[in-house]
């Protein structure tokens, strides 16, 4: 299977991946005195994704009142550029080391990569469908399927999230000692 982006010239995807870097940061910022705001009214946006239940979600919107609902609406509508920001730069960041891996003959290595590219743009579609369920909860509508929905996406990216963060770090280690001179780059 052919990894999504792959067709992204290498020095193209190197400027993205840059670029996304920064829209990730500036983006995971903006979004920091929402954050603030609502843990401020006694649920962080953890608690809020993960509430699961009915009796949770009526708890939290009784918890935050008109100030916390605000700010965890503006919080969820900041996160929709910034999950695709974090999306596209796992997945490129996962093509470059399946590829660096595919030249250096790890073979099983560059089809994890592979895999895990697909995971990263999937974690954004999981997290973009947590969020309107979230925004729906906050709208007042507190009942299920919406918590449920959200925190079973809520896992979701973040399993997805954390795997392909933990292979680009750990491919960019391996694959950096493998491909310095005067080293062997079999696995």
């Amino acid at each position: 299977m052919k990894p999504p982006l792959a067709d992204l010239i290498p020095a193209h995807r190197k400027r993205a991946l840059w670029l996304l870097a920064a829209a990730w940061l500036i983006l995971g910022l903006a979004a920091l005195p929402s954050l603030n705001t609502m843990s401020d009214h006694g649920t962080g946006v953890i608690e809020l994704e993960l509430m699961q239940t009915t009796g949770k979600a009526q708890e939290v919107l009784s918890d935050y009142g008109a100030d916390g609902r605000s700010a965890a609406r503006t919080s969820l509508w900041l996160d929709y550029p910034y999950l695709v920001s974090y999306a596209l730069f796992l997945t490129l960041a996962c093509v470059g080391i399946s590829e660096r891996a595919q030249r250096l003959g790890r073979h099983r290595w560059a089809a994890v990569g592979v895999a895990l590219a697909w995971a990263g743009l999937l974690a954004g579609v999981f997290d973009a469908v947590e969020n309107a369920a979230l925004l729906r909860v906050l709208a007042g509508h507190p009942e299920q399927p919406y918590p449920a929905v959200a925190y079973f996406c809520a896992l979701a990216k973040f399993v997805l999230v954390a795997a392909a963060l933990l292979y680009a770090v750990a491919g960019l280690l391996a694959l950096r000692r493998s491909g310095a001179p005067g080293t062997s780059g079999s696995s």
